[in-house]
Order: C-alpha cells, then structure tokens, then sequence
C-alpha cells in the first residue's frame, strides 16, 4: 500500500480533521487508486498519487472550510452530489462529515461501483452511490445541500437540482440549505445567463486551503467554491441549456 499523506502539509491544512478520519480517507483513496487502473473512473492525464490527492481529496475537504459548514452537516443533514463522477467532493467530505447522510448520484453505473467500493473500504455508512437520472429518479426526495463539481453549467445544474432541494429554515450557527458548486475558470459569462450573484465566491487556493502561517497554496489554484442558498435558488428563473445531467470524467 502506498503512503496516502505523505506531507505534513496536507494534514495541516485541514486540522479540523482527526487522525482516525485521516486513516479512512487512506483507504478511500487506496481503493480509488486501485480501481482507476481498471476503469477510468478519473481521468489518467497525468494520474497517480499526487494528483489524485491534490486534485481531487484536498479540493473536496476544503468545502470544511467553509463558513458554518461543519457546524451545521454536525448536526444532521441530507447531501445530494449531483453527477458525482468519481465520487467529489461527496465522499471525502461524507467520511470527514459522519453525521451528514450522504448520496453520491451518477447516470454511469461503472463509476457509482467504484464509489460504493470506496465508501466500504473507508467504513463510511452514512455514503451511499446510486445510479440515477436527476430530477427523475429522485422527484419524491428533499435534499438540505446539493453539491457539484464542473459538471454543467451552472443554469443547467440549477434546473436539475430545484426540484430536490428542501428549502428548510436558517439554523444559528451553521450554512443555510443550498447549493456548493465548485468550478475553474471564467465564469462571468455563466453568472451573467444565471441572473444571481453567490453567497460566497471562495478561491479554495488563496481562501479555504491556507498553510499554517496563512499562505496559500497551489492545490485547487484554478477553483473557487460557490454557494447558493436555496431562497436564492428557488427564486432564479434559469435560462436552461440543453440536455440533462448525466454525470462527468
């Protein structure tokens, strides 16, 4: 087995988390690097330890960091990740979170497998993978926070997440229901089609992942963390593009 953390910084970066939760995610991420030489669950430009670790476990566990998040998922929430992929930011953020019940949703089947192989290896009971279609497959269901991760555009992940986000009451102290959609690049022609300004806009670089002594990192340095409360949400009349969500890598 390979040493999943093998600098100090990493760990440092997340104090929240605990040593045995550490462990966990080494065996999530043993098994997401095994499987990924079978399938390509997560794109192999380039992959091996060091990237899947700093592109995809960090940049998930950052959402840790944001405002009132840990206080309100500690205290009981329902998580949708919508076209999870390979399973981000969902199951790195259901095993750092054990309280928050977590379902990680993909049109690809081979790909909630791996997801579910993971959760299992990492003891993570409160994760679950599904094969669906969203909105379809889960119409009757509510959700508190739907995640995404540059899955669509943002008016397209909007109009599939509507009809499954439960619109719930403000708790003090703790984040608000909504959306937590984290994406690269540009997005001030998205923002524009959308018709509504996020929350918070935090750059999981310069803003949520900061070393000890308060310098950024350049893990996830061309992402930003968005959130969208669900009074917002439900207000927002989308301009839908075409297609639904079927998943991504």
């Amino acid at each position: 087995a390979w040493i999943f953390w093998p600098l100090t910084e990493h760990r440092s970066l997340l104090p929240m988390i605990e040593e045995s939760t550490w462990d966990r995610l080494e065996k999530s991420a043993n098994t997401h690097f095994e499987w990924n030489a079978k399938i390509n669950v997560i794109s192999r430009k380039g992959f091996d330890q060091k990237t899947l670790v700093e592109k995809h476990y960090l940049p998930s566990l950052a959402l840790l960091r944001m405002p009132g998040l840990i206080e309100r998922w500690s205290d009981g929430v329902n998580v949708l990740d919508l076209g999870c992929g390979g399973g981000f930011p969902g199951l790195p953020l259901a095993i750092a979170c054990p309280r928050a019940s977590v379902i990680l949703a993909d049109g690809r089947n081979k790909k909630i497998m791996v997801v579910n192989e993971c959760a299992k290896a990492a003891m993570c009971g409160n994760a679950q993978g599904i094969h669906a279609r969203i909105p379809d497959d889960l119409i009757n269901s509510e959700f508190d926070f739907i995640l995404g991760r540059s899955v669509a555009t943002l008016s397209t992940f909007f109009t599939d997440a509507k009809p499954v986000l439960a619109l719930g009451k403000h708790r003090t102290p703790g984040l608000a229901n909504g959306i937590l959609y984290i994406k690269g690049g540009d997005l001030s022609d998205e923002l524009s089609n959308l018709g509504c300004t996020p929350s918070l806009d935090l750059r999981i670089s310069s803003d949520l992942l900061l070393s000890e002594n308060g310098e950024k990192t350049t893990i996830g340095e061309d992402k930003r963390v968005l959130y969208f409360p669900t009074t917002l949400v439900l207000k927002q009349d989308t301009k839908v593009n075409a297609g639904r969500l079927q998943g991504r890598r």
